[in-house]
């Protein structure tokens, strides 16, 4: 399956999103507002929980090929969009909407704060990525974060973290442009299949890691 075609809708948000920069004058990757040091982005209550919202998000997915279904002709009908809560494993779809309109409040506030939106993609996927290690990165045993060990499990972080923050970039970008809610959604949903298809690509390299290392 294309990823391209379900990328899509991200690229106009992208598109947008540039020009956006291109009109005021986004000339340094810099932080613009100068309230906090990037270098404080990682211990941000708001940066972990944009993390974490999102990786929950992710796991919450009950039907990730009706989802897929849904995008193969590039577009989101009406019907499907009142599913949608439901193949996400929302039984509420206040609380789905809700979701949305979070992560756009963490997004401009981090935005506000670090000036996220002048960087370039590839900073932005480091800084991500980063965060996703960092919470992927640990396993909680009694109560206790202990990290995971194991070349197979590390090279999963490593695989799922790039991913995620990939992901990030693009569910940013969509917060940023001005989308109605609808086709908001529906680039978010673009980026979500993103993640469950290259999520799927990592989880199969990890159990062909896991078979090689039981036969030596």
């Amino acid at each position: 399956m294309k990823r391209n075609f379900y990328l899509a809708l991200v690229f106009v948000a992208l598109a947008f999103s540039c020009s956006r920069k291109a009109e005021f004058g986004d000339a340094s990757p810099v932080n613009r507002y100068g309230i906090k040091p990037l270098s404080a982005i990682q211990q941000d209550a708001e940066f972990v929980a944009f993390i974490n919202a999102q990786l929950q998000f992710y796991d919450g997915i009950r039907h990730p090929d009706k989802i897929k279904a849904a995008m193969e002709d590039s577009r989101i009908t009406e019907a499907e969009f009142r599913l949608l809560p439901a193949w996400y494993g929302y039984t509420n779809p206040v609380e789905f909407e809700k979701y949305f309109s979070t992560l756009r409040e963490r997004s401009n506030y981090l935005d506000r704060t670090y000036g996220i939106r002048s960087l370039s993609r590839e900073q932005q996927r480091q800084i991500f990525a980063e965060g996703f290690r960092l919470a992927l990165g640990t396993k909680s045993v009694n109560g206790l974060a202990v990290a995971i060990e194991g070349p197979c499990e590390k090279e999963r972080i490593r695989c799922v973290a790039a991913v995620a923050a990939e992901v990030a970039t693009m569910h940013f970008s969509c917060a940023a442009a001005d989308l109605t809610f609808f086709l908001g959604i529906a680039c978010h949903t673009a980026a979500t299949i993103y993640h469950i298809v290259q999520g799927n690509a990592c989880n199969t390299e990890y159990q062909r890691c896991i078979s090689n290392s039981n036969l030596d």
